[in-house]
C-alpha cells in the first residue's frame, strides 16, 4: 500500500454528500413520495417527482409543492414532509447497500487522516440511516443536514459550515456529490468536486458543470488521486 505521509500535513478535507452518493437510494425516495402523495391526494407520479421533488430539500418542496396541495401554511407543510421521511425509512431500512468501493476508500482516508463530513439535504434522521446501516459513522468529523442551514444545496452554506466544522479552508476541501444542486453549492462555496454517477439521475445535464472527475463508483477513485488536486 503506498503512503504519501499526509499524516502530518493534512490541510485539506473530503465532503460526502449522502442520497444518491454514498448510497443509491434515489429509487426509494421516489417510491416514498409517490406513496406520501397517495395518502394525501397529490398527484406524485415519477414525472412529478423529477420535476418538482428530486434533489430538493424538504424545505422547498414544503414551499413549492406541499403549501399548494395541501393547502396549509409553510410551517404545516415542512411539518407534513415528515411523514414522507418516515415512509422512505420504513421502505428503505434493511436495504441499505454503499455505492461500490466507499468503504475502502474512507478506510484509506481515514489512515491517512483526512478529515471527512457528510453534508445532506436529508433530515437527521434519514443520515444516520444510511450511516449507521453501512457502519461508516466513526469515519466523520462533522455532520450537517437540513436542519443545520436555512436553506439547502444549491445554497453553499453546508459545504461552508463542514469546512469550518473540520478546520480547513474551503479553497482545501474536495466535495464528492452526484446532483446539480450538489455541484451548483459547491461552485458557489469555491470548493472542487468529484461527480459520482452510480446513484445519480442521468438525466442531469452534467457536461455543463465543471467537476474535476467523473467516476462511476469509488473503485475508480483513489486517496492518491483526491490529493493530487490538492497540490495543483
Amino acid at each position: 500500500m503506498t503512503s504519501f505521509n499526509i499524516n502530518n500535513s493534512a490541510d485539506w478535507a473530503v465532503i460526502f454528500d449522502v442520497d444518491g452518493t454514498l448510497v443509491d437510494n434515489m429509487s426509494w425516495h421516489r417510491r416514498a413520495w409517490i406513496e406520501f402523495g397517495r395518502l394525501n391526494n397529490i398527484p406524485i407520479d415519477e414525472k412529478f417527482y423529477a420535476q418538482n421533488i428530486h434533489s430538493r430539500s424538504n424545505a422547498v418542496i414544503a414551499q413549492n409543492v406541499l403549501m399548494k396541495y395541501l393547502s396549509v401554511s409553510f410551517e404545516q407543510a415542512y411539518k407534513a414532509a415528515d411523514k414522507k421521511e418516515e415512509i422512505y425509512r420504513s421502505l428503505y431500512a434493511g436495504h441499505v447497500r454503499e455505492i461500490a468501493g466507499l468503504s475502502k476508500l474512507l478506510c484509506r482516508l481515514a489512515q491517512e487522516n483526512i478529515p471527512m463530513a457528510v453534508a445532506s439535504n436529508s433530515p437527521a434522521a434519514n443520515v444516520g440511516l444510511v450511516l449507521d446501516e453501512l457502519n461508516i459513522r466513526h469515519y466523520f468529523r462533522s455532520f450537517v443536514d437540513a436542519t443545520a442551514v436555512s436553506s439547502g444545496k444549491p445554497d453553499p452554506d453546508m459545504f461552508l459550515i463542514s469546512a469550518k466544522n473540520l478546520g480547513v479552508r474551503p479553497q482545501r476541501c474536495i466535495i464528492i456529490e452526484d446532483s446539480m444542486s450538489g455541484f451548483m453549492a459547491a461552485e458557489r462555496a469555491d470548493m472542487g468536486y468529484i461527480a459520482i454517477t452510480a446513484g445519480c439521475d442521468h438525466s442531469q445535464p452534467y457536461k455543463q458543470m465543471n467537476p474535476m472527475a467523473v467516476h462511476y463508483d469509488f473503485t475508480t477513485l483513489t486517496v492518491e488521486e483526491l490529493a493530487g488536486y490538492m497540490r495543483q
